[in-house]
């Protein structure tokens, strides 16, 4: 069976307690529908936090600054026949201009509170989750 490793970086930006999600496309071939943080892969050579300016660019049109790593972990799994091994890499960031544009890989953006974190029963990664919730305590 093919092995594959995927290094990506996710950026959790705050606002009043609150923290940025999106919702990505029901049409997308992985996930959709998932609320995540902005995010993606890191491209061969890219140092992280040009990864994360990139993606949080792409998919907000939000410019920002990587403060702090507060989070990484890995895990598994298999999709068409390839097994993947995943790291993703969590930073605090700031931003001076809060407007959202979304992307065309998301139907959505929304702040999730602490409260809606935990009360949400819908599509959202547990780790992610898990992590947010630790920044808003």
């Amino acid at each position: 069976m093919e092995k594959r490793q995927n290094f990506a970086v996710a950026g959790i930006l705050k606002k009043r307690g609150k923290i940025l999600f999106l919702k990505r496309a029901g049409d997308e071939i992985t996930y959709p529908g998932y609320w995540e943080l902005p995010s993606g892969k890191v491209d061969f050579g890219e140092k992280l936090e040009n990864a994360l300016k990139r993606e949080f660019r792409e998919e907000t049109s939000i410019k920002i600054i990587p403060k702090k790593l507060v989070y990484a972990d890995t895990y598994n799994y298999k999709r068409h026949g390839i097994r993947f091994h995943h790291l993703q890499v969590f930073f605090m960031v700031s931003a001076k201009s809060l407007v959202v544009k979304i992307s065309k890989d998301h139907s959505d953006f929304r702040w999730f509170s602490k409260k809606d974190l935990l009360s949400y029963k819908g599509k959202l990664f547990s780790d992610v989750k898990k992590v947010c919730l630790e920044v808003l305590k």
